[in-house]
């Protein structure tokens, strides 16, 4: 699906109340059990490409600290829009994601490209906190708030210390994520009643279906360093209709304090803490955090 991006309106148009998901589709022919039906998972993986376009700026950082390099893992690679572009400046390139739509999404662009190139590019649909794919890599990346879906501290520890036993010796980590300022969050224990926000007009994008309208909304959970994503994303069709599609995404975030001593955890050495790609000075007004790191 080809798609343009236009900016969103500086007032953004809100619906009046929280639209609804769409109906679950028809039954197929699959187990009648919790998994969700094939023709479910490709429409949240189509919904996950729709949306998450990453941070602007994160195709040329993670393709300059690639270049060159022997061999690239990447974890949480969804539907390839960083590795595809990182298998053009490295000799070879393995992605790992567990989303079984996302994974067919990839491989069907990877069989779309020349065979010298495709012969380089390689997915594997296994968890981000192992065990990996055969090593060793010199390179490691797990770009676009990656780190932060994995459910807890533990399972992010775990993820790195898997990354670090298959990295090589002088090998180099790069992520990246936002940025929580502490202050802002809602005081509470865990447990408390979580906070939501209203859902806004975050984005609209233009593609042969029709216009997609994106909402955001929020939940933060006191206490929890959690905050799940809801999002709601309306086609308008030309003959003026609505079908209107959710899709969520659960943060286990981190705050900059936390980087080092989880990297450390996890078998890492912090070496880097931007502010930005182009290697700001991180600081107080710092939206998003670049982290490099070497093997301990």
């Amino acid at each position: 699906m080809t798609t343009r991006e236009t900016k969103s309106p500086k007032t953004p148009r809100k619906p009046k109340a929280p639209p609804k998901p769409a109906p679950a589709p028809e039954p197929t022919s699959e187990p009648e059990d919790d998994a969700p039906t094939a023709e479910a998972v490709r429409r949240d993986a189509w919904i996950y490409e729709l949306i998450h376009r990453g941070h602007r700026g994160d195709k040329l950082f993670y393709r300059r600290v690639c270049r060159g390099a022997e061999r690239v893992l990447e974890l949480g690679c969804g539907y390839g829009r960083l590795l595809l572009p990182i298998a053009e400046v490295a000799r070879e390139v393995v992605g790992v994601e567990t989303h079984p739509g996302l994974v067919e999404r990839l491989e069907a662009r990877i069989a779309a490209l020349p065979p010298e190139r495709a012969a380089r590019v390689a997915v594997a649909r296994q968890d981000m906190r192992g065990p990996l794919p055969a090593g060793p890599f010199d390179r490691v990346v797990i770009p676009y708030n990656g780190l932060f879906c994995l459910p807890s501290e533990a399972d992010q520890i775990a993820c790195l210390a898997a990354a670090r036993a298959v990295v090589t010796p002088d090998g180099r980590l790069f992520f990246d994520a936002y940025v929580i300022d502490e202050e802002s969050l809602t005081p509470g224990d865990v447990g408390a009643a979580p906070v939501a926000d209203e859902y806004e007009h975050v984005l609209t994008v233009l593609a042969p279906e029709g216009q997609f309208d994106i909402y955001e909304q929020n939940v933060e959970y006191p206490g929890a360093q959690r905050i799940d994503a809801h999002f709601r994303v309306v086609l308008s069709d030309e003959e003026g209709g609505e079908t209107v599609f959710a899709h969520s995404v659960e943060h286990r975030f981190l705050l900059p304090t936390q980087i080092e001593p989880v990297l450390a955890a996890g078998g890492w050495r912090l070496t880097s803490l931007a502010g930005g790609w182009r290697g700001a000075r991180f600081g107080r007004r710092s939206a998003l955090m670049v982290v490099e790191a070497e093997p301990a």
